[in-house]
């Protein structure tokens, strides 16, 4: 205890012992004694996936500042980056509310592998308020940059010396048990246990059930496996098969050890398990999750292998139905794979894949899929095209995707569910064939026509294909309708950003404007600013803030959809990117940067059979470079130009500028074309706002 209050003055401790040195029950004993607030969470092989791991730490770290973590909740739910977004907004959470926590414990740390996972806790260990640190309790080294930190004096360590029973301890518990051992035999199960707490709590156990006076040199000859048979060897059978047969459960209840013993009396069993400590913990103060101790667990894991084989998948289909039925999905899969059962697992993902997509648990349908038994029934066309879509949203290249799509389709176009997703990956501009892309849209939409909840899907991504295409009647048929109507906010931003990448190449400068904010709101309200899908949204507000001559700003966007985008080199989105870029560095008058954004443009362009427009957006940057008044843009306008500038803003026509001028038409057009050269614009309207922006007019 005394250790634990030193080592939790440091940002991080690591408590780190194999399985039965008493981790859990030292930091549990040290929590009950501490004054502050603590938050725990206990880990398990769920929590590798970084969005239901970081949902987990905003709830372990919410008491500690009771409504201060809404924006970090909002910023997971919209899919903005866990280390970027996240974590600060979790931390300032902290740093507003008043708080008297001490410590945050990840117990079990020794569960979580990814390395994304691994990352995320990193992050929020170096971002942690000095007054609250981190404990991790695991059995294995974690990758956390232990050494670093204790090079620079930033981490407390607790390890098996810490932990291991010293001759008086073990003379206490055994002692607390009834035993009247001589100080002599006391030191010798010390030393040849090694100081195992685990190993001392057998040993008591098989002496305290022993008749007589204890058979100490008989116990100490037993090995730990071979001790905890003997611990089985002295209960009823009833309770032996109860422990034997519910050691495949990670955790127990009563009504789950019922239904997989379909045995009435289990939760009397289990009950009598707890009094008898037969190495069973609670998970929760309220005592309604238990689990046996890990090394316990394993030794009748293995009995229950060696004794009843063919009985282990059998409780496994059981514990997997009784999941289900309480709603714990991801658990009724890991059984139902455990059990060796394809298709009932292929079942159960194909009821909450959306789902689990919807909540950006992509890492966790990779889990499960990756894991799946090889015979999936009439679902394993649905497993291999939902393989493909997780494909996309690990980033693999879209034109490898939309193979395998294509192949899937042509193979298995009636196998349930494979349909909706292989529209969804091949209904996009982003694998590189918009005529494609737009032939099988339309055909989907027809197809659909009595589905509306599907329809409402794919207008979106039909309709980013129509703008490609440039048809912008098409995008105003697919979209006005859906803007007054309720949407899910990702749907919502697409359809917002669409529309107003339609109205700017229809020249509605401010309709593309109100559009594009409408959409950059609905991303930020929704937690999405740094979300990876939402990068787009800036170089439409890029695009549509240039329009209206607004270049720093559009300038601000377009630099961080460039970097979003480049995290993904080569893409599409990467080429539209650069194309935008070439757009706005014209206006600003920066040639060199036009021309080499143009180039970056056309050679990833080249690389796909069809894109559309966006060949066409390029080539108007480069025609425009290639003119001999190219250098004008960005330069000062005439004093002639100015007095034709001054009266742009007003209701004058072209001709009735000239004749308050005393010029002639022509001239007057004239002076609007090098206008609108040196302003970099194309319209009145863009004139008049690039002017403002440059101080050429209040």
């Amino acid at each position: 205890m005394r250790a634990l209050d030193e080592a939790a003055e440091a940002p991080l401790t690591v408590v780190f012992a194999p399985a039965g040195y008493g981790k859990t029950t030292a930091i549990r004993q040290w929590v009950s004694r501490s004054d502050a607030d603590v938050g725990w969470l206990s880990l398990d092989a769920h929590d590798n996936d970084p969005g239901r791991l970081a949902a987990h730490l905003l709830a372990a770290l919410a008491p500690f500042a009771p409504g201060h973590m809404e924006d970090a909740r909002r910023a997971l739910d919209g899919g903005s980056g866990l280390i970027e977004t996240v974590v600060p907004r979790a931390v300032n959470g902290l740093s507003g509310g008043a708080h008297d926590g001490r410590a945050l414990v990840l117990d079990d740390y020794h569960e979580i592998w990814e390395p994304d996972c691994h990352a995320l806790v990193q992050a929020v260990i170096d971002a942690m308020p000095g007054n609250l640190g981190v404990i991790v309790a695991s059995r294995t080294p974690p990758p956390l940059r232990v050494a670093r930190r204790r090079a620079a004096g930033a981490v407390s360590e607790l390890g098996i010396e810490d932990l291991r029973f010293r001759r008086n301890e073990t003379q206490r518990l055994l002692d607390g048990l009834g035993l009247d051992l001589t100080p002599a035999a006391v030191a010798a199960i010390n030393r040849r246990i090694d100081g195992w707490p685990a190993g001392v709590a057998l040993v008591a156990t098989r002496l305290a059930s022993d008749e007589g006076a204890p058979d100490l040199p008989d116990a100490l000859r037993r090995s730990r496996e071979f001790l905890i048979e003997e611990v089985l060897d002295q209960v009823a059978p009833a309770l032996r098969d109860f422990l034997l047969r519910t050691s495949i459960l990670p955790r127990l209840s009563p009504s789950l050890c019922e239904a997989v013993l379909e045995d009435p009396r289990a939760g009397e069993l289990l009950a009598e398990a707890w009094r008898l400590n037969m190495f069973v913990t609670a998970l929760n103060s309220e005592g309604t999750w238990l689990r046996y101790h890990e090394v316990f667990a394993a030794a009748l894991r293995g009995e229950l292998a060696r004794e009843s084989p063919d009985l282990v998948p059998t409780l496994h289909a059981r514990a997997s139905a009784w999941f289900e039925q309480a709603g714990l999905i991801d658990e009724a899969m890991d059984d139902a794979i455990a059990a060796g059962d394809g298709v009932r697992a292929a079942a159960l993902l194909f009821g909450c894949w959306l789902d689990l997509l919807g909540e950006r648990r992509q890492a966790t349908v990779r889990r499960v899929l990756d894991r799946l038994p090889a015979e999936r029934g009439e679902l394993g066309p649905f497993c291999e095209a939902l393989d493909v879509l997780l494909m996309i949203h690990e980033g693999v290249d879209q034109r490898i995707t939309h193979e395998r799509a294509e192949a899937i389709a042509r193979e298995h176009p009636d196998a349930p569910g494979v349909q909706l997703i292989v529209d969804g990956v091949r209904i996009s501009p982003f694998y590189g064939d918009i005529a494609r892309a737009a032939e099988v849209g339309w055909t989907a939409w027809d197809r659909y026509a009595d589905a509306p909840e599907v329809q409402e899907q794919i207008a979106g991504p039909l309709a980013s294909v129509m703008w490609f295409a440039g048809d912008h009647d098409a995008v105003r048929r697919l979209l006005e309708p859906r803007v007054s109507a309720p949407q899910h906010p990702a749907a919502r931003v697409w359809t917002l950003a669409v529309l107003s990448l339609s109205a700017a190449d229809e020249g509605d400068s401010e309709r593309a404007l109100r559009y594009a904010r409408a959409a950059m709101d609905t991303v930020e309200e929704s937690g999405g600013e740094t979300a990876s899908e939402f990068t787009g949204v800036r170089w439409v507000l890029a695009g549509a803030l240039r329009l209206r001559g607004r270049l720093a700003e559009a300038r601000e966007h377009l630099t961080r959809a460039l970097e979003g985008e480049g995290r993904r080199p080569g893409s599409v989105g990467h080429a539209v990117a650069l194309a935008f870029d070439a757009e706005l560095a014209l206006a600003e008058g920066n040639r060199r940067r036009a021309a080499a954004s143009a180039r970056r443009a056309r050679r990833i362009i080249e690389r796909f059979p069809d894109l559309g427009t966006l060949g066409g957006r390029v080539s108007q940057v480069q025609a425009a470079l290639a003119r001999p008044d190219a250098g004008e843009v960005g330069s000062e306008p005439t004093s002639a130009e100015r007095r034709v500038l001054e009266l742009l803003p007003t209701d004058l026509t072209l001709g009735e500028i000239a004749e308050q001028l005393y010029i002639s038409r022509n001239t007057a057009k004239s002076h609007v074309r090098r206008l609108y050269r040196r302003l970099g614009v194309t319209s009145r309207e863009q004139a008049v706002a690039a002017a403002r922006e440059r101080g050429l007019l209040s």
